[in-house]
């Protein structure tokens, strides 16, 4: 038995998958970022993916005062760019305030095909063109654009 106790197992199981999946990405995201590895590999592409981007700007705005906090800097305003992060986002996601923090060139579809849960849908690209809110321009660059850069399809 866990604290109060409920194991862990109890605890994840009531939170749909919030904690095993989501926040294991903003972890490794939130880590990435603050010790500047990618800037150690300028290189390689970086990919958080299965757990959509509505967790961006609360990481952003975390990120911005521990740089100013605990480094002394100012946290980059082309983060993404600048160390090649891209992040899947859903149809389903506010992608218009989303893009205020990631800018419009690291964000790609994921569509979670294999998977049978609220973001499997064969239908995403479709939803992502007609309701999204998003300018047709920015959809072009993540469902085309984007993607090709991550995997280095050019």
């Amino acid at each position: 038995a866990g604290y109060y106790g409920f194991t862990f197992e109890q605890v994840f199981k009531g939170t749909g998958g919030l904690i095993q999946f989501r926040y294991p990405v903003i972890a490794a995201f939130h880590t990435l970022m603050m010790q500047n590895i990618p800037g150690n590999y300028p290189n390689i592409h970086w990919g958080f993916m299965e757990a959509g981007c509505q967790w961006v700007p609360m990481a952003i705005q975390d990120l911005a005062v521990r740089y100013h906090e605990l480094l002394n800097e100012e946290l980059p305003k082309d983060l993404f760019a600048q160390r090649n992060v891209f992040v899947t986002c859903q149809f389903d996601d506010d992608i218009p305030y989303v893009l205020k923090y990631t800018g419009e060139d690291c964000l790609v579809l994921g569509t979670d095909y294999s998977h049978y849960d609220h973001a499997a849908d064969i239908d995403a690209f479709t939803h992502l063109r007609e309701k999204s809110g998003v300018a047709p321009g920015i959809v072009k660059k993540i469902l085309e654009d984007n993607p090709r850069k991550l995997y280095r399809l050019d």
